[in-house]
């Protein structure tokens, strides 16, 4: 199943633009990404403590978000794509599965036991279409871009295009359609972007938070945050109820009747 792969630690360049190029990366890249996105979070300088702390909070994160999943057997789709000039980072951008919930209009984590409990149903009722399930009516598990970040001397150049350009074929690749993000409120130069790059405002979710540098240390803070849409199909938007991501539930529980 092209949805349930392996982790494949690295791959060949991808694209290029004038001394840039971009690669998928892999988990031994996780450490220098971390780092990277940790320089490029504050417009300022942060105390070193605090730089050290926010560095190990986004290695855990981007190890979560792109590592394996499911079981060793396979994993969800997820990449991190990563713009490098003469090997030094640039610029990166990363894509992982979430689960959206239409009717609550919440973008989330998979449940730990979220694949436990979906095969157990199909195991339970085997001929019933997912179409009538609580699950593929009101939730549906998505490709999520995030951490998008480059290098402020390097901005200007089409990298950001060129990464969204990255995630764009890796989700037509998988047979999807649609990509989400969340994006800060009040970043308006990121929502320019997505704009302009095909995306959408789907909803704003109030009860976000972010972790933000303060004299006593890194700190979580209330904030907004708007959750964008892109389709990439030539079609008419999916309907909102029914989520185009649930052909990755469909081919997932394809995948759990095999084994």
């Amino acid at each position: 199943n092209s949805l349930v792969q392996r982790h494949v630690s690295h791959s060949p360049i991808l694209m290029g633009l004038k001394n840039v190029n971009v690669r998928k990366g892999g988990n031994d890249d996780i450490p220098r990404v971390a780092k990277f996105l940790a320089e490029s979070m504050y417009k300022t300088e942060i105390p070193t403590g605090q730089k050290r702390e926010l560095i190990r909070l986004e290695q855990v994160d981007l190890t979560d978000r792109y590592g394996e999943r499911v079981s060793s057997k396979g994993s969800l789709p997820s990449a991190l794509f990563i713009a490098e000039e003469d090997e030094e980072i640039v610029g990166v951008v990363g894509l992982d599965c979430q689960l959206y919930q239409s009717r609550r209009q919440k973008l989330s984590k998979l449940p730990r036991d979220y694949f436990s409990k979906m095969k157990a149903k199909m195991l339970v009722s085997e001929e019933k279409d997912i179409s009538d399930s609580d699950d593929s009516k009101f939730a549906a598990i998505v490709l999520v871009l995030a951490n998008l970040s480059v290098r402020i001397d390097q901005r200007k150049k089409g990298i950001a295009r060129t990464l969204l350009k990255a995630c764009d074929d890796f989700t037509k690749e998988l047979g999807s359609e649609e990509i989400y993000l969340l994006v800060d409120s009040e970043n308006e130069a990121a929502q320019k972007l997505y704009r302009s790059s095909g995306y959408t405002l789907v909803f704003e979710d109030p009860d976000s938070t972010c972790v933000v540098s303060t004299v006593t240390g890194l700190q979580t803070a209330p904030c907004v945050n708007r959750c964008y849409r892109k389709n990439l199909a030539i079609k008419a938007p999916p309907s909102p109820t029914v989520p185009a991501g649930n052909a990755i539930i469909e081919n997932l529980l394809g995948f759990f009747r095999k084994k």
